[in-house]
């Protein structure tokens, strides 16, 4: 509910209109506070799949939830994550820094972000195509990279973006 009223409050402050996402964190008083704001639909919209007004809250500009129960929201035992992510992880790519590394046992417990039983193609295309595409362009030229983000689908470098 908190994250929903800071929304609501800085959407409403700001005159904002289309996709905003807030990352968010608690002080160490147990305030939430807003670090990052992005134009943009956030990574974690794979939690939302299969909610009745998904569509509407992305594509339509007039659709206003009339109640909570219109309100887009993730179901909390929704647990989803990048296959390929926590198989480089396993495999000792890169160190988990600032992600959480998975055991087997727990990712049997959650599916893929990506992949879905009726339209595999997001999935085939990102791990077959768009991040071997994306690599070959820093091999290639002997460009330094640090690791893969599977999450949205780039190449992390020295000093970010």
């Amino acid at each position: 509910d908190d994250v929903l009223e800071l929304n609501r409050g800085l959407g409403k402050a700001m005159n904002l209109t289309g996709q905003l996402t807030l990352d968010l964190m608690y002080t160490a008083s147990g305030d939430m506070v807003p670090i990052e704001c992005n134009p943009r639909i956030h990574s974690a919209v794979c939690t939302l799949e299969g909610h009745q007004f998904i569509g509407a809250a992305y594509t339509d500009p007039e659709h206003v939830p009339s109640s909570n129960a219109e309100v887009v929201t993730s179901k909390p035992d929704t647990f989803r994550y990048w296959v390929m992510d926590q198989l480089f992880l396993m495999a000792g790519f890169w160190k988990p820094k600032n992600c959480f590394k998975l055991s087997l046992a727990e990712m049997a417990t959650g599916t893929d972000a990506i992949l879905c039983g009726d339209d595999p193609m997001p999935f085939l295309a990102m791990y077959l195509l768009q991040i071997p595409s994306l690599l070959a362009l820093e091999l290639l030229p002997g460009t330094p990279w640090l690791k893969v983000d599977f999450c949205i689908g780039k190449i992390v470098k020295e000093g970010g973006d």
